[in-house]
C-alpha cells in the first residue's frame, strides 16, 4: 500500500504537482493518509435538461435481453421502453455490449485509450413519480421529493457532501457548474439544494467558474477578482463582529448573526486553502478563460467543455469530491448553435431553434432528432474524457477513476414530457466504491 502510494506522489510529480515542499499540504492530506485507511470516494453527476430518451443507452444485447421478456415488441421505443417491460426480477446483462449503444461508442475510444465498456452500467427501470416529470423536475430530480414551491429537501449532493464517508477538509463541499442559453448568467437555481427552502447555486459562466476554482493561480485580473473576493469577505467578518460586540437584540436575532458570520468564516478559510495549495493548483489549472476560447464561447456545448475541463481540474486538484455538471437543466432553451449542419439537413431548415421545439418535433422531423442524440453522445464524450483523465491517476490499489463513480441522468426522466415512471442513468468508473 505504501509503494502505491508513493507511485501516486511520484505521477503528480511527473505533472509539475510540487508535493515536495508542500507534501503534507491540506490539500493532499486525504489522498496520502499516512493510516492507509482513509478510503477516497467521490461522486460526480452529469444532468442533461429536459430528458435523455432511453434508446441512446440501449446496445443491441440489452434490447435484446429486454425484448425476450417484454409484454411486446420494444422496436420503435425511443423513451418509453418501460411500457413493454414484462420482467418482475432484476434483469441483468452482464455483458451488454454497451459501447455498441447508440451514445455510448465513445466508451470503447480510439486504438491505445482505456475502454470504459466494462467499468460502466446502464440501469433502467428506475422510477421517481414524486418527482413529477413534466420538463424539468427542478429540485426533485436530485432529491426524490416534491420540488415544486421550493425545495423540500437536500439534493443528494448536499447529502453526500455530509456524509462521513466523503466529508473532508477540501475548499468545496460540492463543485456545481454548468451551462444555460444566456452567456452572460453567472449563477442558476432550480435543481440543487442545501436543504429545504435552501435552494443552491450552479455556476453557469465559466469564467466565473474559474476564478471560483483556481483565482489564486489565474491571470493577473483573475487573481485581482480572488484578491478582491477575499477582502470583501474580511470587511464582512469584520462588520459582523462589532455588530456582535455591540448588539442589544433578541437571542433568536443574535443567533442569526452568529450563523452568518460562520458562514464567512468558512468562506474566508476556503480562501486561505486555495492559497495554501497554490503550488498544486497551478499545475492542474486547465487554462486562462482570456485565452481559451471555450469559456467565451457562444455556443452552450462548447462552454459545457470548459465546465467539464474545470470539473476534472478541481478532482484532480482535490478541490472536492462531489461535484454537479448540468446541461440546460430546469430551463429548456438552449440553442445548439454549434450543431447547425445538422439542423441544416431538414428539408425546410428555417435556422436553429431552442431544446423545447427540437423536442417537440423529433418525432417527425429526423434532423431534429439527430440533433437531440447528438448532444446526448456529446455529453457522454466529455464523461469519457473525465473518466480517461481520471483513470490515468494512480491512487491507492488503482487509480482515481476506481475512487469516482461518474452517473448521468436527466433532470425530468426519459423524455421531453416525462411522467417520471422511468429514469434511465449511465454509471462510469467507481469499481472499487462498493
Amino acid at each position: 500500500m505504501t509503494h502505491l502510494r508513493l507511485d501516486r506522489r511520484r505521477f503528480l510529480q511527473g505533472l509539475g504537482l510540487g508535493v515536495g515542499a508542500t507534501l503534507l499540504s491540506p490539500l493532499f492530506n486525504r489522498i496520502w493518509a499516512a493510516d492507509g485507511v482513509t478510503i477516497p470516494r467521490r461522486i460526480v453527476l452529469v444532468v442533461a435538461g429536459n430528458g435523455l430518451e432511453t434508446y441512446n443507452l440501449v446496445s443491441p444485447r440489452t434490447r435484446a435481453a429486454i425484448n425476450a421478456q417484454a409484454t411486446g415488441p420494444i422496436d420503435g421505443h425511443k423513451a418509453d421502453l418501460y411500457t413493454r417491460y414484462g420482467h418482475t426480477a432484476p434483469l441483468v446483462t452482464a455483458d451488454a455490449g454497451l459501447s455498441d449503444a447508440p451514445a455510448l461508442a465513445s466508451l470503447r475510444g480510439m486504438p491505445g485509450e482505456v475502454d470504459l465498456a466494462a467499468r460502466s452500467m446502464v440501469v433502467l427501470g428506475l422510477s421517481s413519480k414524486v418527482a413529477g416529470g413534466g420538463h424539468s423536475s427542478g429540485y426533485a430530480a436530485l432529491s426524490s421529493a416534491s420540488g415544486r414551491g421550493g425545495p423540500s429537501a437536500p439534493t443528494i449532493d448536499a447529502w453526500l457532501a455530509r456524509s462521513p464517508h466523503v466529508q473532508t477538509t477540501q475548499p468545496f463541499d460540492v463543485v456545481r457548474l454548468g451551462v444555460v442559453q444566456d452567456p452572460n448568467t453567472r449563477l442558476q437555481y432550480g435543481l440543487c439544494a442545501f436543504d429545504a427552502r435552501k435552494p443552491a447555486p450552479l455556476v453557469v459562466d465559466p469564467t466565473t467558474a474559474h476564478t471560483m476554482l483556481f483565482g489564486s493561480v489565474a491571470s493577473a485580473a483573475g487573481q485581482r477578482a480572488f484578491t478582491d473576493r477575499t477582502e470583501l469577505l474580511d470587511f464582512a467578518r469584520a462588520d459582523v463582529q462589532r455588530a456582535l460586540g455591540a448588539f442589544s437584540g433578541s437571542s433568536d436575532e443574535r443567533a442569526k448573526l452568529e450563523r452568518y458570520l460562520q458562514s464567512l468564516e468558512a468562506l474566508r478559510q476556503r480562501q486561505d486553502r486555495l492559497v495554501a495549495a497554490r503550488d498544486e493548483l497551478s499545475r492542474v489549472n486547465p487554462g486562462d478563460p482570456t485565452v481559451d476560447p471555450l469559456y467565451g464561447s457562444a455556443h452552450p456545448l462548447e462552454r459545457l467543455d470548459a465546465q467539464f475541463n474545470l470539473a476534472t481540474a478541481a478532482l484532480l486538484g482535490n478541490l472536492t469530491s462531489v461535484a454537479v455538471l448540468t446541461s440546460g437543466v430546469v430551463s429548456f432553451s438552449l440553442r445548439y448553435t454549434s450543431l447547425e449542419d445538422i439542423f441544416a439537413q431538414d428539408p425546410n431548415f428555417r435556422g436553429v431553434v431552442d431544446r423545447h421545439a427540437v423536442c417537440h418535433e423529433a418525432g417527425g422531423n429526423p434532423a431534429y432528432q439527430a440533433v437531440l442524440d447528438r448532444v446526448t453522445t456529446r455529453h457522454i464524450e466529455l464523461i469519457a474524457r473525465m473518466a480517461r483523465t481520471l483513470a490515468a491517476v494512480p491512487e491507492r490499489d488503482g487509480s482515481m477513476l476506481d475512487y469516482t463513480a461518474i452517473v448521468y441522468m436527466s433532470d425530468n426522466g426519459d423524455k421531453h414530457h416525462s411522467t417520471g415512471f422511468e429514469w434511465p442513468a449511465l454509471i462510469v468508473g467507481g469499481d472499487k466504491l462498493g
